[in-house]
């Protein structure tokens, strides 16, 4: 059974002013978990760090019209700064609006080309990139990074034990 026309969402007409966010209507999910298959309320703490980390180096390095409204007033901090004071606002961003998520796969892929790929060495950062993307393999990617995370606290546990 179709939707009566007045239920489905209608295009913003052109040159229609952007939300106050920063995204133009329609820009932000309804439902944000549906950009990956993987629900970001169950993201390994690792992958989620990383995603705070890639979005902080690149909050900083976007024209400020491309930086969500929130997101502002971090963008002049240093790096590690943004992502230690601003990890919730900028994962919250991440997870909730498509186009700030897209630039910032999009500021990586030119800047710094394979670093946030699905091929990346880095375990963590191949996870990132996948969930930045929406990419379909990215339940593997981040299950891979949360493998690796587990095995290097049972290697550090054991060395520990034997020290």
């Amino acid at each position: 059974m179709s939707e009566p026309l007045a239920d489905r969402p209608q295009p913003a007409p052109a040159g229609a002013p952007a939300c106050a966010d920063g995204d133009a209507p329609g820009e932000r999910d309804e439902h944000p978990a549906s950009a990956s298959a993987v629900p970001w309320s169950r993201l390994p703490e690792p992958v989620r760090s990383r995603l705070a980390e890639a979005a902080s180096v690149a909050v900083g390095a976007l024209p400020i019209d491309e930086v969500p409204v929130p997101l502002r007033r971090l963008a002049r901090f240093t790096p590690a700064k943004r992502a230690r004071l601003g990890r919730p606002a900028l994962l919250a961003e991440l997870e909730s609006s498509n186009a700030f998520r897209s630039g910032i796969a999009a500021w990586w892929a030119e800047h710094r080309p394979g670093e946030l790929a699905a091929s990346a060495a880095d375990p963590l950062s191949a996870a990132a990139g996948a969930v930045l993307n929406g990419d379909p393999a990215a339940v593997e990617a981040v299950e891979r990074a949360a493998r690796r995370g587990e095995d290097v606290e049972l290697r550090a546990e054991r060395d520990e034990a034997l020290a």
